[in-house]
């Protein structure tokens, strides 16, 4: 584990102690939310550490971090054309973040 991350894992499993300490919930949930906002990018490399993780297990940041394709390719060999353009698409997900506490 990096020597960055490992004092924010403590922070964030000292908070679930507390919140489970106070009656607060099981600190369940807390821990990851607090993880969270001080490294976007912990469950990422914590989920890389796991052995035989799947390469689908990529998808779990793809909507923290919105990602543009180029699909040119796609729309002069196949036919192809998207049905939502990126503008409006990256504004629906920001909004939807947003909307759920993600932002």
């Amino acid at each position: 584990m990096s020597a960055t991350l490992r004092p924010k894992l403590t922070v964030a499993r000292a908070v679930g102690g507390l919140a489970r300490a106070a009656g607060r919930g099981g600190g369940t949930s807390l821990p990851g939310k607090v993880l969270m906002r001080l490294d976007p990018q912990a469950i990422r490399a914590l989920a890389a550490r796991l052995p035989g993780m799947p390469a689908e297990a990529a998808w779990l940041t793809a909507f923290r971090v919105p990602t543009l394709m180029d699909t040119r390719r796609a729309q002069e060999q196949l036919g192809w054309s998207p049905r939502w353009d990126a503008e409006a698409t990256l504004r629906e997900t920001i909004e939807g973040a947003r909307a759920t506490g993600g932002i």
